[in-house]
């Protein structure tokens, strides 16, 4: 008997359930539609509407000013990495303020105890400490410089440019040979 009244039941209050509409305090409305359901007739048809899945939240198409983000400011996943125009127009901007050639080849450079296993500068530039000699060449922007100069220990990239900076020079190979970077030059962009 309790089977035959739990059948009868349920239905009912599953019924009572998905017409009472969902408001969660300080969530938007477009994440409650997620339970909303309304049926109708419309020209003998019955219909439930249901929530399809699809962003309505026009803040999430893509942002025709800022590549690689939507609307809201948040990235969108397209592949496009808008830091690094930036970091292109500030190695630019050095070397032309510099008057020197920067290298842009992607180079990992280490030393022994270093506090991340690798570390890869936006550009090297020869420099005159030796022979295969260069500086590390850092273009920060945005959250990423102040993030760079806090001495937090989750900042690794400025613990590792702290101890090139101390002396501790970094090692690595570019074009087959051995280099020493054994200075940072650090440049914030707007």
């Amino acid at each position: 008997m309790g089977d035959k009244l739990g059948d009868a039941i349920g239905p009912a209050l599953r019924r009572s359930f998905d017409d009472t509409p969902v408001h969660l305090k300080g969530v938007p409305r477009v994440i409650n539609r997620l339970t909303d359901k309304k049926s109708r007739d419309r020209d003998g048809v019955h219909e439930v509407d249901r929530y399809d899945g699809s962003n309505h939240d026009v803040s999430r198409s893509p942002n025709p000013n800022h590549p690689g983000r939507d609307q809201g400011g948040r990235y969108n996943g397209d592949g496009s990495k808008p830091w690094d125009d930036k970091q292109a127009l500030g190695v630019e901007k050095y070397a032309k303020e510099a008057n020197v050639e920067v290298i842009t080849t992607e180079v990992h450079v280490v030393f022994d105890g270093s506090p991340q296993p690798w570390r890869t500068y936006d550009g090297l530039i020869r420099n005159a400490d030796g022979p295969n000699t260069y500086d590390g060449l850092e273009i920060k922007s945005g959250n990423a410089a102040a993030r760079y100069f806090s001495e937090t220990p989750s900042n690794t990239q400025g613990a590792f440019d702290r101890a090139v900076l101390a002396g501790t020079p970094a090692r690595g190979k570019m074009d087959g040979m051995d280099i020493l970077v054994t200075n940072v030059i650090v440049r914030v962009v707007p």
